[in-house]
């Protein structure tokens, strides 16, 4: 009898904070390129999610958790704001 071997999905979140590609001013790109970066290490990661800073960071935090991901990595604070 053959013994199967269960592979666990890694998976992995990305949160990029930044008002201006939040409100569409920009693109964002940084994003994208950490998911890249995290599938082509195996990890199941969906589209990156782009908030606006304030507030909203802990709310996707917060929901990112609840998806128990193996992974979550932020990025943002690329630009001055009061």
């Amino acid at each position: 009898m053959r013994e199967e071997q269960t592979v666990m999905t890694r998976t992995a979140r990305v949160i990029i904070t930044s008002t201006r590609a939040a409100a569409g001013v920009y693109e964002d790109k940084t994003g994208p390129l950490i998911v890249d970066w995290l599938a082509q290490r195996g990890f199941d990661v969906p589209a990156p999610t782009v908030v606006p800073d304030g507030a909203s960071v802990p709310q996707a935090l917060h929901a990112a958790l609840e998806q128990r991901p193996h992974v979550i990595l932020t990025s943002g604070g690329t630009g001055i704001s009061p």
